[in-house]
């Protein structure tokens, strides 16, 4: 029987949760039931966390809402990468299992369930009960499902949980008291085993298969044996100093990776407005050659225009005195005697002479102009930039953390 039998109606938003980061203060601010709150609170859904299964990240979600999840990223991308919803770590691949099987092989979020249940000891209703519109007592709690179950529900439940998927279902008043009850997980790769040891080297509880197994050559106790000092270990210390250094670094990491991004957008302003200067600079030059290749074009034009007129005024009175020769020789024709004829003609004769020569010297010399404009638009399409951006970048230094690393403290332990 699958374990969606004993999930709740609540659908969870799919939409990735966007990172937050509080800070460190603010973390230790908080009141025991805040931090449980926040601990027991679906990522996804928003609510309790029903099954209660975690990552390997170990942020944890509901069953359902993680199927969901898969499910979603099944159906619309092409990749069967998962990623955590939340901190975005790989978790697995899912192209050869179901969204279903998937979340149904996540390890149980125990200590999410032992938390859960301190929250149910001050009203202790039964959950399946709620789901029906019906307040009744509960008396027992099931494990794997982290909810409260009244007797008849209980009982109901027990008939139901399957080999594969063992709901430990316990009396209520045993979880209220630490250490009454133990939930100990299945082993990942012998599915049917308990991780009833613990491997120092390691530093990982492991069945008794994988211990005469994978850990053949370790040093391997009874996990209870383990148990009963780890909260007060000097490796546990460690544990939680190594913690704590990494959330004041990280916490100084993301503030300065804060300042950094306001301080790019103050740089964007101020390269902005400096873009915007640079462009009035060029519009302002841009203006200035515009205007003294005005000035040029007006001077050559001018220029051009008095040789052209002066040009021109040669021509006319050479024209005007063809004229006046003509009218000279109408005039011969009709009023001089032959010799007085012969006389004016020879000098009409070299002055035309003498006037043709000129004409011919001159005309040779004589061009056409035309005004035209060469633009630079080499230039132009050489010109592709405006300018360039350049990146400083200056080393912020490494992130210091005290060493502690499962496989450093295996003589810490005591069996």
């Amino acid at each position: 029987m699958s374990s969606a039998i004993f999930t709740t109606s609540k659908g969870p938003h799919l939409k990735k949760r966007q990172h937050s980061s509080a800070s460190v203060q603010s973390r230790k601010s908080e009141t025991p039931f805040e931090s449980i709150l926040n601990l027991t609170t679906c990522h996804l859904c928003k609510k309790d966390m029903c099954c209660p299964k975690h990552l390997p990240c170990i942020h944890s979600f509901c069953e359902s809402c993680i199927e969901l999840y898969v499910q979603q990223i099944k159906d619309t991308k092409s990749s069967s990468h998962v990623s955590c919803p939340v901190c975005e770590m790989p978790a697995a691949t899912v192209s050869n299992m179901s969204a279903k099987e998937f979340a149904e092989n996540l390890p149980t979020s125990t200590l999410i369930s032992t938390l859960m249940s301190r929250k149910c000891a001050s009203s202790p209703s039964c959950n399946r009960c709620k789901e029906r519109g019906r307040e009744s007592k509960a008396s027992s709690w099931c494990g794997y499902c982290a909810q409260a179950l009244c007797d008849e529900h209980a009982d109901y439940h027990k008939d139901l949980t399957t080999t594969k998927l063992r709901h430990p279902v316990v009396r209520l008043k045993e979880m209220l008291t630490p250490g009454n009850f133990e939930f100990v997980r299945k082993c990942k790769y012998h599915h049917n085993e308990e991780m009833t040891h613990f491997c120092k080297e390691e530093w990982t509880p492991c069945c008794p298969i994988c211990a005469k197994v994978m850990h053949k050559g370790c040093t391997v106790v009874l996990l209870h044996q383990v148990a009963i000092n780890i909260k007060m270990d000097p490796s546990t210390m460690r544990l939680r100093k190594a913690v704590d250094t990494l959330e004041t670094e990280t916490e100084k990491l993301f503030q300065g990776r804060m300042q950094n991004k306001k301080k790019l957008d103050d740089q964007l302003k101020f390269e902005q407005g400096r873009l915007r200067e640079f462009r009035e600079k060029i519009n302002t030059h841009l203006d200035e050659l515009e205007d003294n290749l005005a000035t040029e074009l007006d001077a050559f034009h001018t220029q051009k225009q008095t040789e052209l007129e002066k040009e021109a005024k040669t021509f006319k009175t050479k024209n005007n005195t063809l004229n006046f020769y003509k009218m000279l020789l109408d005039s011969i024709q009709e009023n001089s005697g032959n010799t007085q004829a012969v006389q004016e003609l020879a000098a009409i004769r070299m002055q035309t002479k003498a006037m043709e020569d000129e004409i011919k010297m001159v005309s040779a010399r004589l061009k056409s102009i035309d005004i035209t404009v060469e633009y630079p638009y080499d230039l132009v399409k050489s010109t592709t930039r405006l300018g360039s951006i350049q990146q400083k970048v200056a080393h912020i230094g490494r992130v210091g953390t005290p060493k502690s690393t499962a496989r450093s403290t295996p003589r810490s332990f005591k069996s």
